[in-house]
């Protein structure tokens, strides 16, 4: 909003004395209410322009590379000066611009002997122009383009706010590319104002997946999403529902504001699937993996409580059996030294089957056989548990995380793709060790 002058509200008071003259009374009292109103907020305008600071923005000085100043980086840098002095006058600007404060750096720089841009000498220039803040840089021309250096002084504690530095591409270098783009970047990092913007999303379905310019962006959550820190320009936003047709729009997004977009998604033909296929039936894919979910997720515990009770009667029954086994063996023979307690069950199969200790030999055989087994019950029941284990994590994945869309095709910037997922279970099963590998690709 432009600044207001009370000469301009002065003016209006008084023409409207002229307006008031010459009508009923009726009309006169709503025309005297309009008009104290639109006083009241020219006044509002003027006052709130008054509240804010002074910036005097010098005109940016055109270094010299070694090779001369050419009229090219003269001109941009003229161009851009005054894209940043217009740029004070917008409602958005936290700052005015000083009056009569329109000078070059390097011409305030001479008339105040500043041999250079010392913090003490560019504050009294600042205080000299009566402005409270100074915007001032420079310009070089560089192999790619034209390197610009732009400074915020506060005059009166003569601290450095902000500092930016930005390479212009020569192909930006023409009047609309600098009001337009680079004059808007440079002010709005300098002074503060957000260079960044917000959407906001309705839709007429509950859920769905959001993309931004082909990016997974986030998700409606009741049909409504925000989607914050999108830089400034246009976008493509995408929107995939299951049993609905992709949606998408272009959106322009400004500079600290939020952009509302109401997206209406038209449902799908009965049987057919986002990506144009057949639904699988019984109630659709996502059905069919969310009980095959379940389902897996019983598995897993029936197999790990078996797990659980083969590991106890291998660790503890067994062990705790063979033990005493084993002295029944060397009671009965007299020979404590028989059978060592590593390979008790191989020696007793070597023994012989008659004489003293036949009946508790082959009570020990009987038992190392059932250890035996119960070990590679172990081994089974854990390999199985943890294959169970990773198809539930995947199978949730799928049936409660992932959306349909998702799965059966992606269409990133007008392309469609199919979705490859593979997971790959690879066991290891040894005498003293049990395991699985798993390798899950989306």
């Amino acid at each position: 909003m432009r600044p207001v002058s009370l000469d301009l509200v002065s003016l209006m008071r008084r023409r409207s004395q002229t307006i008031l003259a010459s009508m009923p009374m009726a009309k006169t009292i709503l025309a005297t209410v309009a008009l104290v109103v639109l006083g009241a907020v020219f006044a509002t305008a003027e006052a709130r322009a008054q509240d804010q600071p002074l910036l005097a923005i010098l005109g940016i000085e055109v270094i010299d590379d070694g090779t001369g100043i050419d009229p090219e980086t003269t001109e941009l840098a003229q161009v851009l000066t005054r894209a940043l002095r217009d740029r004070t006058k917008l409602g958005e600007s936290p700052y005015r611009l000083a009056p009569n404060s329109e000078k070059d750096l390097l011409e305030m720089k001479l008339l105040s002997g500043c041999a250079d841009e010392a913090r003490n000498c560019m504050a009294a220039i600042g205080r000299d122009l009566g402005a409270g803040w100074l915007m001032y840089g420079k310009v070089e021309k560089r192999n790619t383009g034209f390197q610009v250096t732009l400074k915020l002084l506060n005059v009166s504690s003569m601290a450095i706010e902000r500092v930016t530095t930005e390479m212009i591409p020569f192909a930006d270098n023409n009047g609309p590319g600098i009001a337009n783009k680079w004059s808007r970047i440079l002010y709005n990092r300098l002074t503060g104002i957000p260079d960044r913007g917000t959407l906001e999303i309705e839709a007429n379905v509950g859920e769905g997946r959001i993309f931004v310019d082909g990016e997974y962006t986030t998700s409606l959550q009741r049909g409504r999403a925000r989607i914050e820190g999108l830089s400034e320009g246009k976008h493509e936003v995408a929107i995939e529902a299951t049993g609905h047709s992709r949606y998408e729009e272009n959106v322009e997004i400004s500079a600290g504001g939020t952009e509302a977009l109401a997206a209406q998604l038209t449902p799908l033909a009965t049987g057919t699937a986002p990506g144009g296929g057949q639904r699988d039936g019984g109630g659709g894919s996502q059905g069919l993996t969310r009980t095959l979910f379940w389902t897996s997720a019983v598995a897993t515990g029936v197999s790990g409580a078996a797990w659980a009770i083969s590991g106890y009667q291998y660790k503890f029954r067994y062990q705790d059996d063979k033990e005493t086994a084993i002295e029944a063996y060397r009671d009965a023979t007299g020979d404590g030294e028989v059978l060592s307690d590593s390979d008790a069950c191989a020696e007793a199969r070597g023994l012989p089957s008659t004489g003293d200790g036949s009946a508790e030999r082959d009570e020990l055989i009987s038992i190392c056989d059932s250890g035996e087994s119960w070990a590679t019950r172990s081994t089974i029941f854990g390999v199985a548990t943890g294959v169970f284990a990773v198809a539930t994590a995947y199978l949730y994945y799928r049936g409660y995380i992932s959306a349909p869309s998702e799965r059966d095709s992606l269409v990133n910037n007008g392309k469609r793709r199919s979705n490859h997922t593979a997971v790959q279970v690879t066991p290891t099963v040894t005498p003293d060790y049990f395991g699985a590998g798993v390798k899950i690709e989306f």
